[in-house]
């Protein structure tokens, strides 16, 4: 339910701008048909419904995803409102209050945002089932009308005319209606019911309800309401004499009624701004087909700027400064790709005067990238890079102190990937918190046990570290514990801070593991993802070594080897750089995964068809 929520927070607060947009519209189309105003609500019901939007050069939305869809596990959680000002006031207040504590089971978000989306829901619930117990309370109380005339009924309980139904409506009079605001009054309601507003209006309660967070939706609303009866007196009237005129504006005032609270009927003759909507009628004129043309442009032009969403190509990347760093370079786990020959890069928050430099990930060319460029706050600073080539880029801060420091630089011309992006499966559920208790059922649910065994439920002990997770499984088989051992690799690189697991079956404990143990049996395994590979180089800092097959063939695409084994000295990815050469010596494939906290634990890379895992 949070991930539906947060979408729904995405698309309201898009909404906003829209809504606003429309309330502007509304002003300079007053001599256009009242009709257009309901295709301007249409446009913004899209937007509120449709959970999907085409991206658009012309979009001026200025962002399309407020809040992250993952800002539940970031380490340091932040929005992205599209406007700087915005960003640079919320943002230290969120990382502030919101970033996870060192050895926290769970991230505080997750809890805030869990509350929030069953708040949500019970707001939900308590509008439709306000309007379903209203709705049956009227139907009650119109039991004992008396038909006139096919769907027209008289009730004493009616104080008003009004339109009563979805699918079979009905038109409810009082008693007392003199025969000629009969004739009116049947005029207006009989247009409702053929414009289908009983069908419109309800729909537009269905969003208000969904949408009841929202104070511009309820504004919104309320407006829809009252153009729904301006159209429908507009509908009416342009076929009415002067003479005419006057008597329906005396029956919209003898019919008036006080504005009530928002529901989704009745459709009632007087319901809403009666005197606007006599001076309306009064003053009617037909339109001229040049106002129609300009409204019905004016409604494109509104769908194509707000129903689509901004062209991404500029972000603002997180660089952590690890404490005591004295690195010359420190580079954002965030990699790059420039979506033409050259980025553009500003210095951001937290950055002074310092030198930047992008560093390849995988590129097709050799160009050089080894030449940093100074970077002034203010100054923008062009750099030529591969288009879709794919890079980290990183700035020369040190930091002295105990405590990590975060630094913010602007990218411009790009898009963007989380470096050593995760794979299938299990991988997308990949949590930095064994309190992260849906995720980690995912997990569990997924690892590959040996045959015989299948996935019953899971326990978790999250009182004291090491934290452990408790998988109990059902069936049997001829499974010991050296065969659980993939199980348990997968299960510590998808779950962070998890310091154990073990694996029950019906007879009691199967297998256990700890990491401590994990980190010191590690093997990787390199699964080839292209043609012509001749040779495999790797390194980390200090250390490096490469592999050949032993005939001095070339590898096979799919081929599974042994990269390296535990003698290397490594636990997991982090540092690692990886070539993959031709007999030319040419470069067919390379990776790197940035050495940072947030890749602690990494030990599965899947990138372009090649997979590093140090599960067999």
């Amino acid at each position: 339910m949070n991930a539906l929520f947060l979408k729904l927070l995405n698309m309201s607060i898009s909404a906003i701008w829209l809504i606003l947009a429309v309330l502007l519209l509304r002003l300079a189309l007053k001599r256009a048909p009242k009709w257009v105003s309901l295709l301007l609500w249409g446009i913004v019901a899209l937007r509120l419904t449709v959970p999907m939007s085409i991206e658009s050069a012309f979009s001026l939305l200025p962002s399309a995803q407020t809040v992250p869809a993952n800002i539940e596990m970031t380490r340091a959680p932040l929005i992205d409102s599209g406007i700087e000002a915005v960003n640079a006031v919320a943002n230290p207040v969120i990382s502030g209050a919101f970033t996870p504590a060192v050895g926290a089971s769970v991230n505080p978000l997750q809890i805030v945002v869990t509350i929030c989306a069953y708040i949500w829901f019970a707001g939900v619930a308590a509008m439709l089932i306000y309007t379903a117990v209203s709705y049956l309370r009227l139907r009650h109380s119109l039991s004992t009308a008396i038909p006139m005339e096919s769907n027209v009924y008289q009730s004493e309980n009616a104080g008003t005319p009004f339109v009563l139904g979805v699918f079979r409506p009905r038109i409810y009079l009082p008693f007392d209606l003199s025969e000629q605001d009969t004739e009116q009054v049947l005029a207006h309601e009989r247009a409702h019911i053929s414009r289908r507003d009983h069908w419109w209006k309800p729909l537009g309660f269905l969003l208000l309800a969904v949408h009841w967070f929202n104070p511009a939706v309820w504004l919104a609303y309320a407006l829809f309401c009252r153009d729904i009866e301006l159209a429908c007196d507009e509908k009416v009237v342009k076929a009415l004499g002067g003479e005419q005129r006057a008597d329906y504006t005396q029956a919209l005032l003898k019919c008036s009624v006080r504005p009530r609270a928002v529901a989704p009927c009745p459709l009632a003759f007087g319901e809403v701004g009666i005197k606007e909507r006599v001076k309306t009628v009064m003053n009617y004129k037909k339109p001229g087909f040049w106002i129609i043309l300009a409204a019905i442009v004016a409604c494109a032009v509104l769908a194509l700027c707000f129903l689509t969403n901004p062209e991404r190509d500029n972000f603002t990347l997180r660089i952590t400064i690890p404490a005591g760093s004295q690195e010359k370079i420190v580079y954002s786990d965030t990699e790059i790709s420039p979506t033409k020959g050259h980025i553009i890069v500003n210095a951001g928050e937290g950055l002074g005067d310092t030198l930047v430099q992008i560093k390849p990930v995988y590129a097709r060319t050799e160009t050089a990238y080894d030449e940093p460029e100074y970077l002034t706050p203010g100054m923008p600073v062009r750099m030529e890079a591969e288009k879709g080539a794919w890079f980290q880029i990183g700035v020369s801060v040190q930091n002295p102190t105990d405590e990590d420091i975060d630094v913010y630089i602007n990218v411009e011309n790009v898009q963007v990937r989380i470096a050593s992006t995760l794979g299938e499966s299990m991988m997308q559920y990949r949590t930095e918190y064994i309190g992260d208790a849906a995720a980690v059922s995912k997990i569990a649910q997924s690892l590959p046990y040996p045959g015989g065994y299948a996935y019953s439920s899971i326990k978790l002990q999250t009182e004291h570290e090491p934290y452990e997770l408790m998988v109990y499984l059902t069936g049997g088989g001829s499974g010991d514990e050296a065969d659980f051992d993939s199980c348990a690799a997968m299960a510590f690189d998808c779950i962070g801070n998890m310091g154990k697991i073990s694996f029950h079956g019906v007879d009691g404990e199967i297998a256990a593991f700890t990491r401590e143990g994990y980190e010191q049996n590690m093997k990787f395994f390199i699964t080839i993802g292209a043609e012509g590979v001749s040779r495999i180089e790797y390194s980390l800092p200090g250390r490096s070594g490469g592999m050949t097959n032993a005939d001095e063939s070339l590898f096979k695409p799919g081929e599974r080897a042994l990269l390296f084994d535990k003698s290397f000295g490594l636990t997991d990815l982090r540092g690692l750089e990886i070539t993959a050469l031709d007999e030319g010596g040419n470069i067919v494939w390379s990776a790197a995964v940035p050495d940072t906290k947030e890749n602690r634990g990494t030990s599965y890379l899947k990138q372009d068809g090649w997979v590093i895992t140090n599960v067999k």
